[in-house]
């Protein structure tokens, strides 16, 4: 559950409005954690199978064709290393957000407490206009209260443009090329014949 403002009977009013950073810091760790998931699961699963993919390609497929294909999936695989690194940007930004929010309410929370705890006193107190007082005590804390929480106010809020950078990728780039099929450009180096000469592109007209 998330951090709830202190419910004192004086306190209470400093941590309203401005003096309370309304943000759900659960919220941001949740997303955090799913950011870090994805980072997670393309470095740890989808990273690697594409690589095992390209290794199988290179073994068995030459020609020019198998240069443009094994291009192509370097850039893919190039695209998702890159959006792990973004996910795990994004998670980062998220959590040192998720800790502002603490502790800007901790402070919040403990001014409120201070306030709570003076007043109480001051009430206590045999004064004609005791009640001034603890009125001026809560006005000092709700103007103090914006102050800390500004202070450690969000730097960089979260936003689209920052998802719109996880665009996913395919998770395999065989749909960008046909299959190469047995008897085309496609060789298999533990089957052909140590004789057999390497296929060549022929050289370009002057």
């Amino acid at each position: 559950m998330a951090i709830q403002p202190d419910p004192s009977p004086y306190g209470s009013q400093t941590v309203t409005g401005r003096g309370w950073p309304n943000v759900d810091e659960e919220m941001l760790a949740a997303t955090a954690a799913t950011y870090e998931a994805l980072a997670a699961k393309i470095t740890g699963s989808i990273v690697p199978q594409q690589q095992g993919q390209l290794m199988k390609l290179a073994d068995v497929w030459e020609g020019a064709g198998a240069v443009a294909a094994t291009g192509e999936a370097s850039t893919i695989i190039g695209g998702h290393e890159a959006n792990a690194g973004h996910a795990a940007a994004i998670a980062g930004k998220l959590r040192a957000m998720e800790a502002t929010v603490v502790k800007a309410k901790m402070l919040a929370n403990t001014i409120a407490q201070e306030v709570q705890h003076e007043c109480e006193a001051i009430a206590a107190m045999p004064f004609s206009n005791a009640q001034e007082l603890v009125q001026s005590r809560i006005k000092m804390g709700l103007s103090y209260s914006p102050t800390i929480v500004g202070r450690y106010a969000l730097a960089e809020a979260f936003s689209a443009s920052n998802a719109s950078a996880l665009r996913p990728t395919v998770d395999t780039f065989w749909p960008h090329f046909a299959r190469p099929r047995p008897g085309r450009t496609r060789t298999d180096r533990r089957t052909r014949p140590a004789s057999s000469p390497r296929w060549h592109a022929p050289a370009s007209a002057a």
